[in-house]
């Protein structure tokens, strides 16, 4: 018997349940394939084609240090495998569960038909703590913490099997279709470091030495990117094990020695969030629908949808509020920004602009190295103020960066224009004089791409950030008091509401209805 274990978004060897299904029956043919059409879809750009081009050529290494190797396929996934069942002699198919967008997931009906046609048995296994088939959350956390507990599985020292093709197969990401990459996600900085060893560094690293402040710099951008976890992009491809991160952090209460930098508080905070991690992706798992559709129905036609000149100037870090330019200036450089940042670009574009949350579904999901659609999506809705279970959080743009960037230190690394004013200055400078903008070589102008096109100075805000927010506000409240969203906000929370604090109350109230947790990138 031959099975082929199919590596999706699951790139490692260690604590990987499908690799131990298939070892237990024989020889394993490794695969991963790669579908053109899934690169079309438009959430998926040149930085993800590295990072997993990266990870795969890792994971590689790995398998063919213990007798196998991965083959790389390129096409679609029904008929990659029909020609290693006729050709290689495939026998039962191995891979973990995957909840990822519509197209993976009609994809995987396919695969289940043919699989079902054939005769061929497809184990498929829990991934992170997700439960398949759950219907509400009256179990989840139970599911979740018996995931987490369980016992892990360390690498296999042998992966016996046919020898992977000899032809390279790094081409094929040269050759993905140009339509799968945008052109308005700009090259990054530096690539990460990609691949299961990477990982299980950095990992120990945050344990051992750079996560002594997560809990109180988590916040701040420029200080996240050194306190932060650094976890997330390998979370979301799946070069680490969730279950295996959660034990060595709970290991630290007992052994404090096994991680020295963090502290009871760091921990905890840490923990915390490796839960809402997979609390996020069980919102998707369970209502696929809410990729193109609002939690809340009766909000679903609240903002108009389409192209912009406010969601092409927010893209661009063209807004004219310095705090929210440099953030998004920041995510377009690194490939990642701290939660509180990713919550205020999407805050501002949905209540100061007024922008439609699937309008920016894929702009910001190419934006994410750490992309996870469960999460990305929940998060949408939720900081767009169209779940009904959620306060709005609408930021106040002006307030973040002189709270978190009192000096204009991250304002000044990633708007240049702006950097020879001084730290009062600096957040506002369409209040200056224009005699103190010319004594400091400092250039403004008009909103807008046409004024763009006309002078390439810095702009002056799109809109009044106080007036904005009020009328934002006014029109989200009164919205979710019309009977109908009051009626999709009770089906919201009984199907997907945390039951943190309600303990085993099937009918919990809506006003008891917990705050949720963060953003994908505070894992990072």
């Amino acid at each position: 018997m031959l099975t082929v274990l199919w590596f999706k978004r699951d790139l490692r060897l260690d604590d990987h349940e499908a690799l131990q299904a298939a070892l237990a029956r024989g020889p394993v043919l490794p695969l991963y394939i790669l579908e053109p059409d899934l690169w079309r879809q438009g959430d998926l750009d040149l930085q993800h084609a590295r990072f997993i081009e990266a990870s795969l050529s890792a994971l590689d290494q790995d398998l063919r240090a213990r007798g196998a190797g991965l083959w790389v396929r390129e096409g679609d996934a029904v008929a990659v495998l029909e020609d290693l069942r006729r050709n290689e002699g495939m026998t039962h198919l191995e891979s973990h569960e995957e909840t990822g967008n519509s197209w993976t997931y009609a994809r995987d009906r396919a695969v289940s038909a043919w699989c079902r046609g054939q005769g061929i048995p497809w184990g498929e296994h829990q991934t992170f703590g997700v439960t398949r088939g759950l219907r509400n959350r009256n179990r989840f956390s139970r599911g979740w913490e018996g995931h987490m507990t369980g016992p892990t599985c360390p690498a296999p020292a042998q992966v016996p099997g046919p020898p992977a093709p000899a032809e390279p197969w790094t081409q094929l990401f040269r050759n993905l279709p140009a339509s799968a990459f945008h052109p308005a996600v700009p090259h990054r900085g530096a690539p990460l470091a990609a691949g299961e060893h990477a990982a299980q560094a950095r990992l120990t690293e945050f344990l051992e030495d750079a996560g002594a402040d997560y809990h109180r710099r988590m916040s701040a951008p420029s200080q996240a990117v050194h306190s932060g976890s650094r976890l997330s992009h390998h979370l979301a491809w799946g070069s680490l094990s969730l279950r295996r991160v959660v034990q060595r952090v709970r290991a630290a209460k007992k052994q404090p020695e096994q991680a020295p930098a963090l502290s009871p508080r760091a921990r905890s905070a840490f923990e915390a969030r490796l839960h809402w991690h997979c609390h996020f992706i069980q919102k998707l798992e369970a209502e696929p629908a809410l990729e193109t559709m609002s939690f809340n129905r009766a909000l679903d036609t609240l903002r108009p949808q389409g192209p912009s000149d406010a969601l092409d100037a927010w893209l661009r870090g063209q807004t004219g509020w310095p705090f929210v330019d440099a953030a998004m200036r920041a995510l377009q450089h690194w490939g990642w920004i701290n939660f509180r940042m990713r919550a205020m670009l999407v805050s501002v574009a949905a209540y100061h602009l007024w922008i439609d949350w699937r309008d920016l579904n894929h702009p910001l999901a190419r934006q994410f190295i750490d992309y996870e659609p469960g999460i990305h999506i929940s998060q949408l809705q939720m900081q767009s103020g169209v779940t009904g279970i959620n306060a709005l959080r609408i930021y106040n743009p002006l307030l973040q960066g002189q709270r978190l960037d009192p000096r204009g230190t991250f304002i000044r690394a990633f708007v240049p224009e702006l950097a020879p004013l001084r730290d009062d200055e600096i957040h506002q400078p369409w209040l200056l004089s224009a005699r103190r903008l010319a004594q400091a070589g400092v250039r403004l102008r008009a909103p807008g791409p046409e004024a763009l096109r006309a002078n390439p100075a810095y702009p002056r805000p799109l809109v009044d950030a106080t007036q904005a927010a009020r009328s934002a506000r006014a029109r989200m409240g009164g919205a979710q008091r019309q009977e109908a969203s009051r009626q999709e906000s009770r089906r919201v929370l009984m199907a997907h509401g945390s039951r943190k604090n309600w303990g085993q109350n099937p009918r919990p109230k809506l006003k008891t209805a917990p705050q949720e947790g963060p953003f994908q990138g505070e894992l990072f």
